[in-house]
């Protein structure tokens, strides 16, 4: 009797997360199909860290092959519960931040840890972002805010390159609003951010590090209301979140990066080793600008008709 391959999916966020269905589509179509090819043993912590570090655990008991952890909390439960185990299974990431953080790699091009993936860090896309606000938010001074889970600390390479980004034309000034992992108050939190950013702060615009915390619908839904009730221009880094209700977004599509993340898997599955399968990145040439434009019509939001705006950044418009 042929024992099938066990693959191990570790998420974050909620079962119906977009990015964690395109990983499992594009495993099936590279023929990995959940009980015919192999056996797809997949937990969802809905945000709950302590939770997730349970379910970590479990799938590493379960001996399987290889375990798909696309975020930074993932991943560091995986190795956690690898390292109490004494077990050695490969880990692939996805959606995640510097993975020298993240997982401790030292060599990015012959990973030399039991893990390798996608990292979808751009420097170009922070720099971008800021340009694409000054041109819409104009004057000699932008003031920006950053919203981030303070607890996820694959985000601070993110955080210093856009504070280190320098425009030309006009003096940046970037204030944090870190938010803690705790599902019991993490809306209020994002709520009283945006007021303070809006309010006594005076930030002309919003920009959302994208994390598994951030990313769960309601916490999601009350950032996208947040804005449109303090009438704060908000930018996401994944295109697809101006697609789900967000104002605007420059950045890779995570759906693309969880598809490159299966490959990944395919590949170990068969027999490739984890020094072999270098750390990847998306190119400049995937990065979008995208505009929701129901959104972009309401009240304080709107920027799409400046002179020469849309000729120059040539959003798409959803």
């Amino acid at each position: 009797m042929r024992v099938l391959p066990t693959v191990g999916l570790l998420s974050a966020t909620t079962q119906s997360n977009a990015y964690v269905q395109a990983f499992i589509a594009r495993l099936a179509a590279l023929g990995w199909t959940d009980g015919s090819t192999m056996i797809l043993l997949a937990q969802y912590a809905d945000g709950d860290r302590a939770t997730l570090q349970t379910m970590a655990e479990e799938l590493v008991s379960k001996d399987v092959h290889v375990i798909m952890a696309g975020s930074t909390p993932a991943i560091r439960a995986a190795q956690t519960a690898l390292g109490n185990a004494g077990k050695d299974i490969p880990i692939v990431m996805g959606i995640t931040g510097d993975p020298r953080v993240a997982a401790g790699m030292r060599d990015l091009e012959q990973p030399q840890e039991n893990v390798t993936g996608v990292w979808d860090h751009i420097p170009i896309q922070q720099e971008t972002q800021l340009q694409i606000l000054q041109d819409i938010v104009g004057g000699a001074r932008l003031n920006v805010g950053v919203l981030f889970n303070g607890d996820n600390p694959g985000k601070q390479l993110d955080l210093t390159t856009l504070q280190q980004t320098r425009l030309s034309g006009a003096t940046l000034d970037v204030r944090e609003y870190p938010v803690a992992q705790d599902l019991a108050t993490v809306e209020s939190r994002v709520a009283d951010a945006f007021a303070r950013a809006k309010g006594p702060d005076g930030r002309d615009a919003m920009i959302v590090f994208g994390d598994p915390l951030l990313g769960l619908p309601k916490v999601a839904q009350r950032i996208r209301d947040a804005g449109t009730t303090q009438q704060l221009r908000t930018m996401f880094g994944a295109s697809e979140a101006a697609e789900h209700g967000g104002l605007m977004a420059y950045g890779p599509s995570h759906r693309a990066v969880m598809q490159r993340a299966a490959d990944f898997v395919d590949r170990i599955l068969h027999g490739t080793p984890i020094r072999d399968l270098p750390v990847v990145q998306p190119g400049a040439a995937e990065l979008e600008f995208v505009v929701n434009k129901a959104m972009e019509a309401k009240p304080g939001l709107g920027f799409l008709n400046k002179p020469g705006f849309q000729s120059k950044w040539n959003p798409r418009i959803v």
